[in-house]
This record gives C-alpha cells, sequence and structure tokens, in this order.
C-alpha cells in the first residue's frame, strides 16, 4: 500500500498476522461445523468419532500431504508417506463403512471397510521395516532381545485366543481384528526400536507419533477383537470408539504441534540468516572504505592486534602486509 513516498507492510502492522491467523482459524472451525453436520445426517457415527473423523480428513491428511511434499530428509519423508497412505486407507474405510453402506443400504460394504482397514497397515509397515533395517545392526543386542520377546509373546497369546474363540464367535469380525491387532504390534516394535536408536530428535518425535497413535489403534482393535469373540458386547464397542477417536485426535495435534515447531525454526533461522548477510555486507563495505582511504587506517582487535591495514598504513612502516597481520601490536 503507497502514499505519497512511503509505502506501508500490512504484514508488519502489529496484530494484523495474530487477526489473520485468527480469521483462518474460525473460517476452519466453520468448514468443520459444515462437514460434521453434513456427515452425521447420512451416517449413524456419534458426534464424537464424527468430529474425530472430520478433522483427520480436513486437517491430518493435508497436514501429512504437506509435510510429505515439503520435507527434504529422506527418512522423514517415507515416514510421512507411510502414515499418509495409512490415513488415506483408514478415511477410504470411515467412507464405505459409514456413510455408502447406509446410502446404499449394502451389509456387505461394512466387510469390504474392514478389509480395506487391513490393508492400511502395509505402507506404514514397509517404509518402518526399511528404515529399521537399514539401523538395526546400531541396536542393542538385549534391547533387541526384549523388544522381540514381547513383542512375539503379545502375538502368539493374541492368536491362541482367536484360534480358541473362533468358532463361538463373529468369524470374520475375528479374523480381522486378529490381523489389525498383529500389524499395530509389528508397527509398535518397528517404532520402539527406532524411538532408542541415535536417532536426530526431530525423526524420534515423529517416531513417537506414530507409537502412540498405533497404540491407542491396538487397544481399539484389541477390545473390538475381544467383542468379537463374545459375540458381540454394546459396551466395549463404545469403549473401542473412544480409544479410535482419540486416535486420530492425537495424530492432528502432535502434527499441528511440529508443523508449529517448523514454522517458527525456520523463520528464526531466516531471521539469522538475514541478520549475517547485513553483518556480512556491512563488513565488507568498511573493508573496502578502509583500502580506499588515502590516509593510514587499520583495524584492530580486542587485544591490539592489526586484522586490517590499508597500503599507507604499510607504506609508513615500510613493511609487507603479511608482516603486520595479527602481528602487530
Amino acid at each position: 500500500m503507497f502514499m505519497g513516498n512511503m509505502v506501508f507492510n500490512l504484514s508488519k502492522v502489529k496484530g494484523y498476522n495474530v487477526l489473520m491467523y485468527a480469521l483462518l482459524a474460525f473460517q476452519l472451525a466453520i468448514i468443520i461445523g459444515i462437514a460434521v453436520i453434513m456427515i452425521s445426517a447420512v451416517s449413524n457415527l456419534g458426534l464424537t468419532t464424527t468430529v474425530s473423523t472430520t478433522i483427520m480428513f480436513l486437517l491430518g491428511l493435508p497436514m501429512l500431504i504437506l509435510l510429505y511434499t515439503t520435507s527434504t530428509d529422506k527418512t522423514l519423508k517415507s515416514v510421512f508417506l507411510g502414515l499418509l497412505a495409512n490415513i488415506a486407507f483408514l478415511s477410504a474405510a470411515g467412507i464405505v463403512w459409514y456413510i455408502m453402506s447406509n446410502i446404499l443400504g449394502a451389509g456387505w460394504l461394512v466387510q469390504l471397510a474392514k478389509g480395506i482397514m487391513v490393508i492400511g497397515y502395509l505402507p506404514l509397515i514397509y517404509v518402518l521395516y526399511a528404515i529399521t533395517k537399514a539401523e538395526y545392526n546400531k541396536l542393542n543386542r538385549n534391547l533387541k532381545i526384549f523388544i522381540g520377546f514381547v513383542n512375539i509373546s503379545c502375538t502368539l497369546a493374541i492368536v491362541f485366543f482367536a484360534l480358541t474363540h473362533l468358532a463361538g464367535g463373529n468369524t470374520f469380525d475375528i479374523i480381522i481384528y486378529t490381523l489389525s491387532t498383529i500389524g499395530d504390534i509389528i508397527i509398535l516394535a518397528l517404532a520402539t526400536s527406532l524411538i532408542v536408536l541415535n536417532f536426530p530428535t526431530k525423526l524420534r518425535y515423529i517416531f513417537s507419533i506414530v507409537f502412540c497413535f498405533i497404540l491407542l489403534s491396538f487397544v481399539g482393535d484389541a477390545l473390538n477383537l475381544l467383542n468379537a469373540m463374545r459375540g458381540g458386547m454394546a459396551g466395549i464397542v463404545m469403549y473401542s470408539n473412544y480409544f479410535y477417536d482419540a486416535m486420530l485426535l492425537f495424530m492432528v495435534t502432535a502434527l499441528s504441534i511440529f508443523l508449529v515447531y517448523l514454522f517458527f525454526k525456520d523463520s528464526g533461522m531466516v531471521a539469522i540468516k538475514e541478520a549475517n548477510k547485513k553483518l556480512s555486507d556491512t563488513r565488507h563495505a568498511m573493508n573496502d572504505l578502509i583500502m580506499q582511504m588515502p590516509d593510514a587506517a587499520g583495524v584492530f582487535n580486542t587485544k591490539g592486534d592489526a586484522i586490517l591495514v590499508n597500503d599507507p598504513f604499510l607504506r609508513i612502516f615500510g613493511a609487507e602486509r603479511k608482516e603486520l597481520m595479527a602481528k602487530f601490536n
């Protein structure tokens, strides 16, 4: 905005950026609210589940896409891709399960959605396995044994109880949630291994997000597996939904914190680079001024040693530049 010879930058007006961020947040809240109402109208989801699912779809997926496309670290990029694929499969499963099955009145779509949900584990497992495989030799031997023992024991116990209840419960759901819990355990084991390895803090934070995200999923899947074994218990299903909702909200919150961290870090780095450039420009200008002066001039450090002298200065002492630099006092 121009006024005469004066130039105003609105982004530097006190409170302007805060106001813009507040308006954007308000707009986003309205969009989420409208989406929640629309989804509630065509599905049988509870309010908490509808809100968490909508926030994950409208915020979580875009944030993961942004992090994947902007990340320069190959390891981070692959983890974001694995998470993005996992959330995309979960979103697709949710749309088929809660919306399409209600609109079309086709019960078999629920089974299809559960199958999509299980497939969603594969990309994340593949990504974490590839990273772990490259760094596995750096892991302490005792930790390898402990992590392997805990997770293998848990897997065998779940498979055993699933097989013993296969005939008396919902067979399809028992198979689906057994596979889901095994997928959870595999990811938890891989994420645990990566967390204890000597990765940079930023990477360990992302691995911790994966660990907590899948841990909540594991509890929800285990409760649904128990429900399928016992032939359907409404109370257990209700509690499992709480963990799924917490899982989605946790992911969005953790990614938001990470993005804010990156924003302020990048802003600080830009400010430091600009300050260093200005300092460098000033130093070069001062050096040029001293070197072109007709009179003898020099620059000395706090100890009194010469660090810059011009030609007239050298002529006064009849010395070469290398004889005076950092020696003349």
